[in-house]
């Protein structure tokens, strides 16, 4: 069954400028993937899949986070989680790492925000707007 948007979040692509973000986002991902592609055919295939998708969501995490768009989210792990596992079968162990950090800062920002809405819920404010 799908979710069904919350009338306190607002759509993460409502407007004509989160849209371009998105796009552009996902076209630097893209150049990303092309420019430091692997020779490694499986780590070059997971870098293109996972780029854009982690950079499209990167430009918009801030919303992303904040108005807790669990699918945006989920999205952006798994493309980071992509990039990270092919940068380790190109046997690039440095970006690998620090891809992966991002990955867990990613996580932890996430958790944070979300443990902030829960208290404020909790106080009778709107649990939609983090500041």
């Amino acid at each position: 069954m799908p979710a069904v948007p919350s009338p306190t979040r607002p759509p993460l692509l409502a407007t004509p400028t989160a849209r371009l973000a998105a796009a552009v986002g996902a076209a630097v991902g893209g150049g990303i993937a092309l420019a430091g592609r692997p020779e490694e055919p499986l780590a070059a295939a997971l870098h293109l899949a996972g780029y854009p998708v982690a950079c499209a969501v990167i430009a918009r995490f801030v919303p992303v986070v904040r108005d807790r768009h669990g699918a945006w989210f989920t999205a952006h792990q798994a493309a980071m989680v992509a990039i990270c596992v092919g940068w380790a079968v190109a046997g690039s162990w440095a970006q690998a790492v620090a891809n992966g950090l991002w990955v867990v800062g990613a996580a932890a920002w996430w958790r944070r925000a979300g443990r902030r809405a829960s208290r404020r819920h909790s106080a009778g404010s709107d649990p939609s707007r983090i500041e």
